[in-house]
């Protein structure tokens, strides 16, 4: 079935959200390249790189996977070229890498073809924050522990202060704690601890579905605790 179109929208400076039927991209558009944070479902990925190239005709130097999940993994083959780096956790590359079950879907999962594998991961114990420079921005990622899977990361643009927090933030319901891929309720709690820690009062926030919201939004479910 056709998929339906992608919303292009702008909450931030130069940061434009893409959501679609997997959730939200983040494609910040830098003096000399394209970053995009999640690509789309692999369905989507004609429309993603169409409004992209509505943008800017900019090169896309870099993908981030936020998670393994296809809505955040499914566009890499496509959007990936000679000079794209793939970047994501290796636990992230592993789970892409094999097959496994999971079990609150009863799903199946297959290896994931090599054009769509990371081609730049990092380990938990290998120093944090991972900061990569792309024209005037810093980009700055690093790992949140066994949150809604056990290879979330964060992404942070610092000069635009927008944080693209992945599954582990999300609006209008509860995160997903994906047990099957190492997700657990005490990650996501330490992972919103550690997203304040990072952030300031005036940085956006972009979830993983949804609005843009403010950094208000991570104190939230905090407070309930």
């Amino acid at each position: 079935s056709a998929q339906p179109d992608l919303e292009v929208c702008q909450p931030h400076g130069d940061v434009c959200m893409i959501g679609g039927p997997g959730g939200n991209s983040r494609v910040p558009i830098g003096q000399e390249a394209f970053v995009v944070v999640d690509p789309q479902p692999a369905a989507a990925s004609d429309e993603l790189l169409a409004a992209i190239a509505k943008l800017s005709s900019k090169p896309i130097r870099f993908v981030i996977n936020t998670s393994v999940d296809l809505e955040h993994t499914g566009g890499n083959e496509a959007l990936r070229s000679g000079d794209t780096a793939i970047v994501a956790h290796e636990l992230t590359r592993l789970w892409m890498s094999t097959e496994y079950y999971v079990d609150w879907e009863d799903t199946t999962y297959k290896p994931r073809e090599s054009a769509a594998l990371p081609t730049r991961t990092f380990y938990a114990t290998d120093p944090q924050p991972i900061v990569a420079k792309i024209g005037d921005e810093e980009i700055e990622y690093g790992h949140l522990p066994e949150a809604h899977t056990d290879g979330d990361i964060y992404v942070l643009f610092k000069n635009r202060n927008v944080l693209v927090a992945g599954g582990a933030v999300t609006f209008g319901e509860y995160p997903v704690i994906d047990h099957a891929t190492g997700g657990w309720i005490g990650g996501l709690v330490a992972a919103t601890r550690k997203l304040l820690d990072i952030t300031n009062p005036e940085t956006l926030v972009v979830p993983a579905n949804g609005p843009a919201q403010p950094r208000a939004h991570l104190e939230r479910p905090l407070a309930m605790l």
